[in-house]
Order: C-alpha cells, then sequence, then structure tokens
C-alpha cells in the first residue's frame, strides 16, 4: 500500500515537473500594443469595421493593415485614444467617414425600432 503511494506520488511529481517545464519553454507572448488597442475598443463584436470582431480589428490596426477609423460604436473619444495607441494621425477625413458611419449607424438602429414595433 505504502509502495503504490510513493509510486503515484513520484509519477506525480514528474509529471508536474514535465508541464511545468513544458509551460514555460512553450510559452506565447501576445502582442501587448494588440492588448492594449482590444482594451479600448468597445467590444460589441458587431462587424462594422469588417473585422469578425474587436481582437481581430486590434490586430490589423496593430499591423497596420486598418486604419483607426473604422469603428463608428467607439464614437469620437475611441478614435482619439485609438490615434494615441496606435501612433496614427486622425486625418482630416477621418472624423468625415466617422461622421458617415455614425449616421448610417443611426439608420439601422432606426430599422430595427420600425421592425420591432411593427404589430404582428
Amino acid at each position: 500500500m505504502i509502495a503504490a503511494i510513493i509510486a503515484l506520488t513520484a509519477l506525480a511529481t514528474v509529471f508536474g515537473l514535465v508541464l511545468g517545464f513544458a509551460a514555460v519553454r512553450f510559452k506565447v507572448e501576445g502582442d501587448p500594443l494588440v492588448d492594449q488597442i482590444d482594451k479600448i475598443l468597445p467590444q460589441t463584436q458587431c462587424g462594422q469595421c469588417n473585422y469578425p470582431g474587436c481582437r481581430p480589428y486590434a490586430e490589423a490596426i496593430a499591423g497596420g493593415d486598418a486604419d483607426i477609423n473604422q469603428c463608428p460604436p467607439g464614437g469620437e473619444d475611441g478614435l482619439i485614444n485609438l490615434a494615441r495607441r496606435a501612433w496614427q494621425a486622425v486625418t482630416a477625413d477621418t472624423p468625415q467617414r466617422l461622421d458617415e458611419l455614425l449616421i448610417m449607424w443611426r439608420h439601422v438602429c432606426q430599422l430595427f425600432d420600425t421592425i420591432r414595433d411593427t404589430p404582428g
């Protein structure tokens, strides 16, 4: 009985050491810039930026593949914070594009309100 307990304890220790070594050896580091950008985004996962969610959009911004002005739910404050984090300039057409997207968003919301309020 004691031999079985000692054997299981030794086996558990060996497995623990192997798993601990593997966790340190194969650790995957994330991009801190992507994490910072992702925290700024509103996390609505709406897809209005043409990406499937906020995390892929943050990765595209950090990689330089996307502009910072593609997130209407983030609003003007989100745009300014993204510009600070991603070190991108807010260009002259950025507010105009944001205004166009916000107008489209309002129309979509009004359409959903109309559909919701329709009896039937």
